[in-house]
């Protein structure tokens, strides 16, 4: 027993690397086997859509970045349904382990290897990356080329190589294009490169550098959308409409969202995060956590998975917290590593026992009632790959279709003029409030699904 104990506390390190790597197998087999959120198959669909030939904010709803679903669609159209469920899972997963690659990066470059591979450890450990890490969300594609762009703008502050400052602003830029919601990071980056500039430690070109290499692919898309004449489509659905949702924004919904599904479950991550903070000396990392903290805050939303941009750079200085109060004792922060990821294998073992495959079959018998070219009306799962009667194919978004109206031409269908265009399956929950459409809907359809509360529409029409 001495021996092992020995040997164990002699090769520490050797440990948490496999410890890494069984997590990361447990992350793969976890991401494999769980269902699809409601989020996912939206994403999902908005790709069908495309693959169909439609346009974003053109001829179907979205109001996020489109770049991540035109990345999947091409599978829409050679995978088969369920195998483009699977192969869009697996295009997230890899996002994923890019993110984790890259943190590991970022972690031995600001401090050591042992405190990169602690990193990667702890990111996995957080309640809201277990379960929203690997899903079908461009959030997966974002943070993934987020924390590689600032990995290369550290190695740029680091070792002043104009190669590490192209590829940082390039893929902040891919970024943005991915997802709005990565805005914050240019406006870091060009506030550090000015105060480095003031410091006399670069040149005025570099920040003219990377400021243009930034723009190229953000402005190439505004021009695309502007010779097409959608920008105005695109500034409505991404910009305005967003923005009249955060008006239903409360602090507290805010706060009680945060504390119960970010704080709590995370609590003694956060203390180490504050210990490292106190302790670090990394000035820029810790100010880019403050910019992304104020950035989410700022968006006016609750989501909790909106954190997980931020975790990387949270669980970093958390690893560097953790290196320092265990010191040169490595093999008790092994053990502590395993500790922390408890919560998360257990979240992921549920995953994998729990499977996906009565989701699979219910998706396969919505998908059985109706062919690829019918029009259907209901939630993503029940109308899942098929075309919709009305530009908001969403349905409602929190009960209030009235927010669709206040931007024109964008008038949402009502319930009534949904049911004229005569679509093969309605679903009754996603049908608003009015008494107007009822007999439209006991004349021409009949229930086929109580459960889902699902109609079809009659043969002999």
């Amino acid at each position: 027993m001495r021996k092992l104990l020995s040997l164990y506390k002699k090769h520490s390190f050797l440990f948490l690397k496999i410890l890494t790597f069984m997590a990361i197998v447990l992350l793969v087999c976890a991401s494999l086997r769980r269902g699809w959120i409601h989020d996912e198959m939206e994403c999902l669909k908005s790709s069908w859509f495309i693959a169909q030939g439609m346009e974003p904010y053109k001829d179907f709803f979205q109001h996020h970045h489109p770049l991540f679903y035109y990345l999947l669609s091409p599978f829409a159209l050679f995978a088969g349904e369920t195998g483009f469920l699977f192969i869009s899972r697996i295009v997230s997963l890899c996002f994923c382990l890019v993110t984790l690659f890259y943190t590991y990066k970022l972690g031995k470059l600001l401090f050591s290897s042992l405190i990169g591979f602690l990193s990667v450890v702890l990111c996995m450990s957080w309640n809201i990356f277990a379960e929203s890490g690997f899903e079908v969300r461009p959030d997966t594609s974002q943070i993934a080329c987020a924390t590689a762009g600032t990995f290369f703008f550290f190695c740029f502050l680091r070792k002043r190589k104009k190669k590490y400052l192209v590829l940082s602003a390039f893929l902040y830029s891919l970024s943005f294009l991915l997802l709005q919601k990565s805005f914050i990071f240019p406006f870091f980056a060009c506030l550090v490169l000015a105060y480095e500039w003031s410091q006399k430690r670069i040149v005025i070109k570099d920040i003219g550098v990377w400021i243009v290499v930034y723009a190229i692919p953000l402005l190439s898309y505004w021009i695309f959308l502007l010779m097409k004449g959608d920008f105005y489509h695109y500034w409505v659905c991404n910009y305005l409409f967003n923005a009249e949702m955060a008006k239903k924004f409360t602090w507290i919904r805010f706060s009680r969202a945060f504390i119960n599904k970010v704080f709590l479950p995370n609590s003694m991550l956060w203390f180490f995060f504050l210990v490292g903070f106190l302790e670090s000396k990394k000035n820029y990392i810790i100010a880019l956590i403050a910019f992304l903290s104020m950035s989410i805050i700022a968006m006016r939303v609750d989501g909790p998975h909106y954190w997980i941009i931020a975790l990387p750079y949270i669980s970093i200085i958390a690893a560097y917290a953790l290196r320092v109060i265990f010191k040169n004792n490595t093999h008790l922060l092994v053990v502590f590593s395993l500790f922390s990821l408890f919560p998360t294998f257990k979240m992921w073992f549920g995953n994998i026992s729990f499977g996906n495959q009565k989701q699979i079959e219910i998706l396969a018998y919505f998908r059985s009632l109706s062919k690829p070219q019918d029009t259907c009306f209901g939630d993503s799962f029940v109308c899942s790959f098929r075309k919709s009667p009305d530009f908001f194919w969403h349905g409602d978004f929190e009960g209030d279709r009235s927010i669709y109206n206040l931007f024109l031409p964008y008038h949402a269908l009502n319930s009534k003029d949904i049911l004229l265009r005569s679509p093969l399956l309605v679903q009754r929950a996603k049908l608003s409030d009015d008494s107007n459409y009822n007999m439209i809907l006991s004349n021409n359809y009949k229930i086929i699904n109580k459960d889902f509360g699902l109609f079809i529409l009659k043969k002999e029409r």
